[in-house]
């Protein structure tokens, strides 16, 4: 952090920006006393969210003193969804009386480079039966994630009588957890209903070629890809988890809720014996084309911006 500090203070004073944009809390923290002492407009982007493992016994009350006098220095905060503001205000309520700018604006996705993406015939690749439903978990295998819910969700699914054939998991991505997720699958002898990949750089193909993503999360700053996936029109089963929930909200969405893989296997047996699931989201891709377009948010963002820009030349 303290290296971060002093490569940001040598940055500001050999390029001499106008305003600085963190992107996390980190990189906020790190850069926060070199734009203070420096006078530069500092904005920080918020896509995460605080727990309160984070702050637990007395050097947890030192750290969340620490992290809220530091966010206090901060000329704005850009929230990525209402979740993520209350949740920012929950754990720093003295916030709200700062002299700080905190204003919600919605992520949004690149809708025309999902549109134009051309889908992959995945039920050919995997070489599956067409009555075969693919399931597809993409992204980072992190506790966050709920990913071991989803294999209790397959396992529940497997001694209820599903075979391997009715359905296939498509897990795409890496992590820190992935070993250890492929051991428990191998150990509860579901190896047949999972494949797994590597990350790939088109997902928006491979969201086309699923019959549904599958997003067992705990919790969200915000639901990009369950975003993706409505714009490319693809069924999504997701959880009503802090930040997911907001993007899930009227939505043709099936909802699981976080940490609970019976109501996971529940949301999947849904989809899979119910086709109306797979129309709904086919006829809300032309609402989620608008809703979750980019271009709207960065209008916003950009006023936002201006507006740190003038009160830190004023």
């Amino acid at each position: 952090m303290v290296k971060l500090a002093r490569a940001v203070f040598d940055s500001i004073r050999a390029y001499k920006p106008n305003l600085i944009h963190s992107h996390g809390f980190t990189s906020a923290l790190a850069s926060v006393l070199p734009s203070t002492i420096l006078h530069v407009p500092h904005v920080m982007t918020a896509h995460d969210i605080f727990q309160v493992t984070q702050f637990v016994g007395w050097k947890g009350s030192l750290k969340r003193a620490a992290v809220g006098r530091g966010l206090s220095l901060l000329s704005g905060i850009h929230c990525v969804t209402a979740d993520a503001a209350s949740n920012l205000f929950e754990f720093f309520p003295g916030l709200r009386g700062a002299a700080i700018d905190v204003q919600t604006i919605p992520h949004g996705v690149d809708v025309q480079a999902i549109v134009s993406a051309e889908a992959r015939d995945l039920r050919q690749e995997l070489r599956l039966r067409d009555d075969t439903t693919l399931f597809g978990f993409l992204g980072r295998f992190m506790a966050q994630k709920g990913f071991r819910y989803l294999i209790d969700a397959i396992e529940l699914l497997a001694q209820q009588g599903s075979r391997s054939n009715a359905f296939k998991v498509l897990a795409v991505g890496s992590g820190g957890f992935l070993q250890e997720e492929q051991r428990r699958i191998e150990q509860s002898g579901l190896t047949d209903f999972f494949v797994f990949w590597p990350y790939q750089p088109n997902i928006a193909s491979i969201l086309k070629g699923l019959d549904c993503l599958v997003m067992p999360s705990l919790w969200e700053a915000s639901g990009l890809l369950a975003m993706e996936a409505f714009v490319a029109g693809t069924s999504v089963i997701g959880t009503n988890c802090i930040g997911l929930r907001e993007t899930l909200v009227e939505t043709p969405a099936i909802v699981a809720r976080p940490g609970d893989s019976e109501s996971l296997a529940e949301a999947m047996r849904t989809l899979m014996n119910d086709g109306s699931a797979r129309v709904n989201a086919k006829v809300f891709q032309a609402v989620a084309m608008e809703r979750f377009d980019s271009r709207r948010a960065f209008a916003t963002l950009r006023e936002f911006l201006d507006r740190q820009l003038g009160a830190g030349s004023s």
